[in-house]
């Protein structure tokens, strides 16, 4: 018997599964929002800012109650204009409610008893605090002249006014405040810069001292500051 089984199974599996993920979900999201928010805070101006002449009276300054010329206050003291530049945290010549007179202050208003241009030095003063000496005294002044009488110069930077405690230049008090210069002239019942023992700094007073600790030239503004307080 020759019957020799010739079954040659060829079945080859040819599954060829080429399932790629083709998944090209890119996630391109560019999110370019910018904060564009430029906030440039810029302070109001001052409502009398136009003004650059100093008044040359009492009823000009207001009198005591004083007046304002761009961030200049001024007022009427003692016979004498003074005037103070309004700067740092209390930039602006204001109405001060508790103390019922201009001064340097955070925030602007201005007395509610009078219109907003009263405040300024240009309108006429609405206050009557401006007197004028109908009796005046004919006796000749016979004070002798301040100690540093012959200082004609203001100081320019804390240490030549000795910082807070002050120094003088004739009957000028100088001193330095809220890094600015500020000065007084001695006048009326209180015509010296003199030395207070009380308060311990240069004011203006009835009689010319200078302080103990140092020499009588160290009052004056020309001698280098004795004081540690700049």
């Amino acid at each position: 018997d020759t019957d020799a089984d010739t079954d040659t199974d060829t079945d080859t599996d040819t599954d060829t599964d080429t399932d790629a993920d083709t998944d090209t979900d890119t996630d391109t999201d560019t999110d370019t929002d910018t904060d564009t928010d430029t906030d440039t805070d810029t302070d109001t101006q001052s409502y009398c800012a136009s003004l650059s002449t100093a008044p040359a009276s009492c009823d000009e300054a207001h009198g005591e109650t004083g007046c304002c010329a761009g961030n200049v206050l001024y007022y009427w003291e003692n016979a004498v204009l003074q005037d103070t530049t309004c700067s740092g945290s209390t930039p602006y010549c204001s109405w001060s409610p508790d103390n019922g007179w201009y001064e340097c202050m955070a925030e602007e208003t201005w007395d509610p008893a009078h219109s907003q241009d009263d405040m300024c030095c240009t309108n006429p003063t609405p206050y009557d605090n401006c007197t004028v000496d109908t009796d005046p005294d004919t006796d000749s002044d016979t004070s002798p002249s301040p100690y540093c009488d012959s200082v004609t110069t203001a100081p320019s930077s804390c240490a030549e006014a000795h910082g807070i405690t002050g120094c003088c230049a004739g009957n000028v008090l100088y001193y330095w405040e809220n890094a600015v210069l500020q000065d007084v002239a001695c006048s009326g019942s209180t015509p010296y810069c003199s030395w207070s023992s009380d308060n311990g700094w240069y004011q203006c007073m009835a009689e010319e001292t200078w302080d103990p600790a140092h020499s009588q030239d160290d009052m004056c503004c020309t001698n280098p500051t004795p004081y540690t307080d700049c």
